[in-house]
């Protein structure tokens, strides 16, 4: 998948094992959806979407800044938790194979 939208927040690496490492980082884009509003046929939602970059990948960000422009490409993970007191959770992350300044 791809979305295109400008960095917001760039999070320091984070070292969560000695085999895992991940950076996580905050995307700012501007949705247009359509409008049930009789005076305008769409209008624009912005969203600010976390995503994470691993192990090999953490170091894409190194050479861009907050407020850059950039293009996304990414997978979604869904996965399942149990709590050891038998509840169920379920999550998803958004990890990116590669980032592309847009000029």
């Amino acid at each position: 998948m791809q979305i295109t939208g400008t960095i917001k927040l760039i999070q320091n690496i984070e070292l969560v094992s000695v085999k895992y490492q991940r950076r996580k980082f905050v995307l700012t884009y501007n949705e247009r959806q359509l409008s049930y509003d009789e005076k305008e046929l769409f209008k624009t939602q912005t969203q600010h979407i976390l995503f994470h970059l691993t192990q090999s990948r953490v170091d894409l960000l190194d050479f861009f800044s907050v407020g850059d422009k950039v293009n996304i490409e990414f997978s979604i993970k869904g996965r399942q938790y149990k709590t050891k007191e038998g509840t169920t959770f379920f999550f998803n992350v958004l990890e990116v194979q590669k980032v592309d300044l847009i000029k």
